[in-house]
């Protein structure tokens, strides 16, 4: 089973922040720290953020184009899995095989497809926690959308609202006989994620997965591939908790 293109962001940017400053940590003290576990295979090439300087954007089709290529890349062929993080020059991470190699003219251009993170990693275990309660009559914002274009979003709202309880004369314009309370309404809620995927002892693709991903090669010269790569994977498991949280002040 594939994980969602959300799931795969969302472990792409943990492990982006792991790969550079180290194990991610929440925004609030009381959660626990994110959990980490990456072990990816030889055919694996992880990109730092350095790695990705001169990466120019993706037009559409999978075209990755390295106007210096980095050193990382410098063996990079047909069949290999490239991982980064959330970067200002990948969005929303990058998790591709590599179906085609052009080092002409002094820049590198690989051409691309999106792949199952089953490919990337031997043994993958990422787990975090944040929370988006609202408090204090004051919406919080998630730690990730701060960080991560890729997220870049708020999991909570708050509103006001005023709501006359008696008006003595029936007229809004006159307000010294009337009884009117107001305040805010708002929730978001606290979640976790975790992604774990493993291939049991197994540290390097086997050849029939390798020779598969090779064969989608074929797909940019019209010829279809020789498999389902989708069958020959284990399950990338997902589990996803929410925590609604709801918060009233009136006056």
């Amino acid at each position: 089973m594939r994980a969602s293109s959300l799931v795969v962001a969302v472990a792409l940017f943990i492990l982006g922040c792991s790969s550079s400053s180290g194990p991610g940590t929440p925004g609030d003290a009381g959660t626990p720290p994110d959990e980490i576990t990456a072990l990816p295979f030889p055919t694996t090439v992880q990109l730092a953020t350095a790695d990705l300087a001169s990466l120019q954007p993706d037009p559409g089709d999978g075209t990755l184009t390295f106007t210096t290529p980095p050193a990382a890349l410098a063996t990079v062929d047909v069949g290999n899995i490239l991982v980064a993080g959330v970067s200002p020059s990948t969005p929303a991470g990058l998790l591709r095989a590599v179906l085609a190699v052009d080092r002409s003219g002094g820049q590198l251009v690989l051409r691309t497809g999106q792949a199952p993170i089953q490919l990337a990693y031997k043994k993958l275990h990422v787990k975090f926690a944040r929370s988006a309660a609202v408090a204090g009559g004051s919406s919080a914002r998630s730690p990730l959308g701060a960080r991560s274009p890729a997220l870049d979003t708020t999991f909570d709202a708050t509103l006001p609202f005023s709501y006359v309880l008696f008006d003595g004369d029936g007229d809004p314009n006159t307000t010294n006989d009337q009884l009117v309370t107001d305040g805010t309404m708002g929730g978001g809620f606290d979640f976790s994620l975790s992604v774990d995927v493993d291939w049991n002892g197994i540290d390097a693709l086997p050849d029939v997965v390798e020779n598969c991903v090779k064969s989608f090669a074929g797909v940019l010269v019209g010829n279809p591939p020789s498999c389902s790569i989708d069958a020959l994977l284990p399950e990338a498991r997902t589990t996803i908790v929410v925590d609604p949280q709801i918060h009233g002040d009136v006056n």
